[in-house]
């Protein structure tokens, strides 16, 4: 285990990626066509499953832009040294090393610099439907593995999403979170990657965080840990935001809450501390947190 929390092992790059297509088949347009270049004896290192995680986000993102029209995804890797100067297209600049750099590409309509500029925040979508959180998962995996990510597009020109990982050559240490401040920041959302997205987010800004996917189970965590901030999002099945807000106001009365909605207007006459509209970025989040715990 590194420092972080990211388990560190070998990961065979071809396997694992056979394995995430014959997993994707079934939502995988006709029209889209998969070309693979990976040697067999390529293999990075981290956490296995979180490494297939970025690999299938990045895999539906590419089918997601190629959508009815269809066209072709391409999933490449080799190995690669890199230097440690950062590049205009970086996301996250990785520190001098030796890499295993995966790249997935797709041949669709690319984005435009406003697009891009958004892409890795959380819950933001270019779909009809969908929350935006695959990417933003992206970028706390590979962060927390000590990578890289490059993405290169223009409108007309596809996108080329670069995820460069430890190898298992290269000593590397896994980053680690911003110093802790010794609090606990809850997160109640009903769905399972809203939490982990946000509870990363949080890790980054030096709290602990604890989650819950729904109203009950989220009491009952305030009532034997000790919490010193709570979001609450507003539409959750089985006892919304309001109620749940309700029932911490009787538990702890100088508890800070923070409402989380993506409609501002359904917030009002709840009496929460703070209101933050998804989507939100981490600089509000900080900021939120900063001014309600007195950091």
């Amino acid at each position: 285990m590194g420092a972080g929390g990211v388990a560190s092992t070998r990961v065979p790059v071809s396997a694992m990626v056979d394995e995430l297509l014959r997993i994707s088949a079934p939502t995988m347009p006709e029209t889209i066509g998969v070309r693979i270049d990976i040697s067999r004896d390529l293999v990075a290192r981290g956490d296995p499953t979180q490494v297939s995680q970025v690999l299938l986000n990045l895999v539906n993102n590419a089918r997601d832009a190629l959508g009815a029209r269809g066209g072709l995804i391409s999933i490449s890797g080799r190995m690669c040294r890199h230097d440690g100067s950062p590049d205009p297209d970086d996301v996250i600049s990785p520190v001098a090393g030796r890499y295993v750099q995966l790249e997935v590409a797709d041949d669709g309509p690319g984005m435009t610099g406003e697009v891009r500029r958004r892409i890795f925040d959380p819950f933001f979508t270019t779909k009809p439907t969908g929350h935006g959180l695959g990417l933003a998962a992206v970028v706390g995996i590979v962060r927390a593995h000590g990578g890289g990510l490059r993405l290169i597009t223009a409108p007309g020109e596809g996108a080329r999403f670069q995820v460069l990982w430890p190898s298992t050559s290269t000593p590397v240490e896994l980053t680690a979170a911003a110093p802790p401040t010794g609090q606990t920041v809850l997160i109640i959302d009903d769905e399972d990657l809203v939490c982990d997205v946000v509870a990363r987010m949080i890790e980054d800004l030096g709290y602990a965080a604890v989650t819950a996917t729904d109203g009950p189970a989220g009491l009952a965590i305030v009532d034997r840990v000790p919490v010193h901030a709570v979001l609450v999002d507003l539409t959750m099945p089985r006892m919304g935001g309001a109620a749940v807000v309700s029932a911490l106001r009787a538990r702890r009365p100088g508890l800070p809450i923070v409402l989380c909605s993506g409609f501002e207007r359904d917030g009002r006459g709840v009496h929460a501390d703070a209101y933050l509209a998804k989507p939100f970025r981490i600089e509000a989040l900080d900021q939120t947190l900063a001014k309600l715990l007195a950091r």
